[in-house]
């Protein structure tokens, strides 16, 4: 994953909790910054469900299936 001006904007953000909307052009790292945010935050206990993520297309889908 890269490390470019959209997670240095959004990830901190996303990480306290704050509300986010990010606009940037596929391959910017839009994914990158709810997928690192969400593993930052959630507590895992074996058996239970810890984040449900909703994607709007199936290749966004099959991108965070990826990136985690």
């Amino acid at each position: 994953m890269g490390d470019g001006p959209v997670q240095h904007e959004c990830i901190p953000q996303a990480i306290l909790g704050m509300d986010v909307i990010c606009q940037a052009k596929s391959g910017m790292g839009k994914t990158a910054v709810f997928v690192l945010s969400t593993l930052q935050q959630i507590e895992p206990v074996a058996g239970q469900v810890a984040a449900l993520v909703l994607c709007h297309t199936r290749e966004l889908a099959y991108q965070v299936l990826k990136t985690i």
